[in-house]
């Protein structure tokens, strides 16, 4: 959808009284930037990425990138990471690993220091076994993906 369609969708939603929209990212579709283009098109909307993948940009230019959108919008912003499919690592020259332990890593990488210091960045977990890394780092968990059947066994352990 071109970027004058995307934004005037947006407002309608708006409009029509939706308070949250979720963008996707795909090889080619930058979640972060499509955030910002919808943002600055709406006033009220809060926007989330389902998912911000990964393997689409380093874990400090992820922090960083979300916590300018979350202090441009206060309020506005939320971040949703997923660690994707191997196809989505390999298209990078990466190695896809073990979902969680990839997950738990991006997550110490995005809280190293970055300069200048970047504000805190409000962001969900999507998928049923990152429940679990809830009690370790905080945050939100987004199911928008996930069948809730799925989560039992994971939230059991919280």
């Amino acid at each position: 959808m071109f970027a004058d369609r995307q934004r005037a969708a947006a407002r309608r939603l708006e409009a029509a009284g939706y308070q949250t929209i979720w963008v996707n990212e795909v090889i080619g579709k930058d979640a972060l930037v499509q955030s910002s283009m919808l943002l600055a098109a709406t006033e009220r909307v809060v926007l989330g990425t389902c998912i911000a993948n990964i393997w689409a940009r380093p874990a400090q230019t992820m922090h960083a990138a979300a916590a300018q959108l979350a202090q441009a919008y206060p309020q506005r912003f939320v971040l949703g990471l997923g660690v994707g499919y191997p196809e989505q690592a390999a298209a990078t020259g990466r190695r896809f690993g073990r979902p969680l332990a990839t997950m738990r890593d991006h997550l110490d990488q995005m809280d190293q220091p970055t300069w200048p210091p970047a504000p805190d960045t409000p962001y969900a977990r999507i998928g049923a076994d990152h429940v679990t890394l809830l009690p370790e780092i905080g945050g939100d968990f987004a199911t928008a993906v996930t069948q809730r059947e799925s989560l039992a066994p994971a939230l059991a352990t919280l």
